[in-house]
């Protein structure tokens, strides 16, 4: 994937290419995946981007004193890696080679880890004397089809302008067998010298249509350092003649395809008849080595990144999208819930999705309302009763029946925007992991847009914003890719169900999409979850997500304390320690035990010395700070039920933390 400033990234690493090595970069962008193209000549500042996602290396293809600078600023945060596209033999241009002196300046001054070189020869010059030296390979996507096409013509892979490439003695070659010449944009030098010697020449604009529908290709210079021109060529089933080359070919494939010398025209001549006259051999050979290819390129690259490369497994789905609406006991709401999904989804994407109604165990009329929408779209709506068995199996069983490579929940009390999933299709081309929207939360007399990119945090991380945010472990306000909830369940049998999951999916995602608009509408009622005593349940469910989170190591690039920091430390205060004030003491007593006894790993790394959460209670009151300071000493010292006995004996006189108090510094506690 392109890097695109408005999808936020959560990968290890990022490749830099500048925009002119065109050659190059369809190459690098699916051989490594993650790909920026810099426009360094128009947008020099677009570096800046990279700071606001969640990148650990970045990886530059060359140099550029751009780097530098950004090396310079923001160096600290990133591991810097570089890779060298030229080959040995191009330094003896004083400006090339003044460029590879800088990059090995930093890298003998330690500033660039690793040092990638596609070219063999510069490879085994450079790793004779340093460590960390990796040799380079670039891979294509393997054709689907072979060419049946070949046209008329001989397509000329070679720079017509790079002196050490043999362009005019394979132009000539042509020549003597009397073929059509196809080459890449011919200049004036070219053009005269095919009419010199009479040489028919046809010209194309770029690499794609150069390589294709040829009946052979030659691609013979003396510096041979991008194979996938071979490669991309014998994909096609059009053989591919080629020079100097480091590529692990058999001896029936060097015989016919590879020249000895680079300045013989009767041998490249020779060549090109051969390759016409045993095609299909030549071809039925290639495919038994393609693979391997691509094989040892992945091995080369898992060194070079210090890591495994994952593919994307392409399932088959029958949908693009699955909407799940649990219901229990809605009937209020549930019309104009559906009404609003119904009015969301343009007629053209109704093919593409199904909505799940999944009702557990209602009393009420709940499952009329919803088999009556059942019988109105018979071929958009599926219904499902099932005894009531709570929030978590009701997902949980969504997930399993869906068809969609996406997943949408939507809540029967609630209510989207109409263009919610008209933007969800306007994004399929981008294929992200994650389309987020901001909430409306609704109340019986007023509305108000939670965020869920929380801009108050400190970060310049937008996936941080989006990571430590309120209303981050909702799945409502979110289209996921129903393969993050492989091997994840939401827990069942308690409340936030959300929380034992879907930090677990922002964590996996790689690419999300945020939409900074309120497309789910949240009711807000007196008695929901959210604002019942149910500090138990979230003690689980915190331990649950702890262990997940450790056991499914994804937090190598996000640091534990920070994570639990904002993920873990305000739903806590607000969850749990200010219901402990409304408790009878056996009650108060069996919460505390009960904290204590599960999460006393997590209340260590929130209180002992914890300098953000330190930090953050200094922000309040001198009275609200001074009490919750000495609340966590209590904490600390396994004495927090005399201490909060202590506080309700005394007048009441406690002090309690909300959300809004930590995220935004509003003070919403009742007086």
């Amino acid at each position: 994937m392109f890097f695109d400033k408005n999808i936020i990234f959560n990968k290890k690493y990022l490749l830099i290419i500048p925009k002119d090595k065109s050659s190059y970069i369809k190459y690098f962008n699916y051989t490594f995946k993650n790909v920026f193209i810099y426009d360094y000549e128009n947008d020099p500042d677009s570096l800046n981007n990279i700071k606001y996602n969640n990148f650990t290396e970045i990886i530059f293809v060359d140099f550029l004193p751009y780097y530098e600078e950004f090396i310079t600023n923001n160096g600290q945060d990133f591991t810097i890696k570089f890779i060298i596209t030229e080959p040995l033999g191009a330094f003896s241009d004083n400006g090339k080679y003044s460029t590879f002196k800088n990059i090995m300046r930093l890298f003998d001054n330690n500033i660039i880890k690793s040092l990638g070189v596609i070219d063999k020869n510069l490879y085994e010059v450079l790793s004779v004397k340093h460590k960390n030296i990796y040799k380079i390979d670039l891979d294509i996507p393997k054709n689907k089809g072979i060419t049946k096409n070949f046209g008329q013509t001989i397509g000329i892979l070679s720079n017509q302008g790079d002196p050490k490439h043999s362009f005019y003695n394979a132009l000539s070659a042509i020549k003597l067998n009397n073929h059509i010449a196809k080459i890449m944009k011919p200049n004036k030098e070219t053009k005269n010298f095919a009419k010199l010697f009479k040489i028919k020449i046809l010209s194309c604009n770029n690499y794609s249509d150069l390589i294709k529908n040829n009946l052979v290709n030659v691609y013979v210079n003396f510096t041979n350092n991008n194979n996938c021109l071979f490669y991309e060529s014998m994909d096609q089933g059009i053989p591919c003649i080629i020079g100097n080359n480091d590529l692990e070919l058999n001896e029936y494939l060097k015989n016919n395809l590879v020249v000895k010398s680079d300045d013989s025209v009767d041998e490249i001549a020779e060549k090109i008849e051969n390759a016409l006259k045993n095609r299909k051999k030549i071809i039925e050979e290639y495919n038994k080595i393609r693979d391997n290819y691509t094989k040892n390129v992945i091995e080369k690259l898992e060194k070079f990144l210090e890591c495994k490369i994952e593919t994307e497994v392409h399932n088959d789905y029958k949908k693009i999208l699955s909407i799940i609406v649990p219901i229990y006991n809605t009937e209020k709401y549930l019309d104009g819930c559906l009404k609003s999904i119904i009015k969301a989804l343009p007629n053209k994407f109704r093919i593409n999705t199904e909505i799940l109604l999944i009702n557990d165990g209602s009393t009420d009329n709940s499952s009329k309302i919803a088999m009556k929408y059942e019988k109105k779209y018979p071929k958009l709506i599926k219904y499902y009763n099932q005894k009531n068995r709570g929030l978590g199996n009701v997902r949980n069983f969504g997930l399993k029946v869906s068809q969609g490579k996406y997943i949408s929940s939507i809540d029967s009390d609630d209510i989207i925007h109409k263009n919610f999933y008209k933007e969800f299709f306007a994004t399929l081309d981008e294929n992200v992991d994650i389309i987020i929207c901001d909430w409306l939360s609704i109340t019986t007399n007023s509305k108000f847009d939670t965020a869920a990119l929380d801009t108050l945090l400190p970060f310049d991380s937008k996936y941080k914003k989006i990571l430590y945010a309120t209303i981050m472990p909702s799945a409502c306000n979110k289209i996921v890719k129903k393969s993050l909830y492989n091997n994840v369940k939401f827990i069942e049998n308690k409340k936030y169900e959300d929380l034992s999951a879907n930090p677990i999916i922002m964590l996996k995602a790689q690419t999300i999409k945020y939409i900074n608009k309120s497309y789910y509408g949240y009711m807000l009622s007196p008695g929901s979850i959210m604002r019942s005593n149910a500090g138990i349940d979230m003690i689980d469910i915190l331990k649950i997500l702890d262990d997940r989170i450790k056991k499914a190591s994804l937090l190598n690039s996000t640091s534990h304390i920070e994570f639990i920091n904002y993920v873990y430390w305000w739903r806590l205060e607000e969850l749990f320690f200010n219901q402990l004030y409304n408790l009878d003491k056996k009650e108060l007593k069996r919460f505390i035990d009960y904290y204590y006894a599960n999460i006393k790993e997590i209340s260590d790394l929130l209180f002992k010395n914890n300098e953000f959460v330190n930090d953050i209670i200094n922000l309040f009151d001198e009275e609200t700070k001074e009490y919750i300071f000495k609340r966590n000493k209590a904490i600390i010292n396994n004495q927090l039920y005399e201490f909060i006995i202590n506080a309700i004996n005394n007048n009441n006189n406690y002090k309690i933390i909300t959300a809004a108090m930590i995220l935004y510094n509003i003070d919403n506690r009742k007086k």
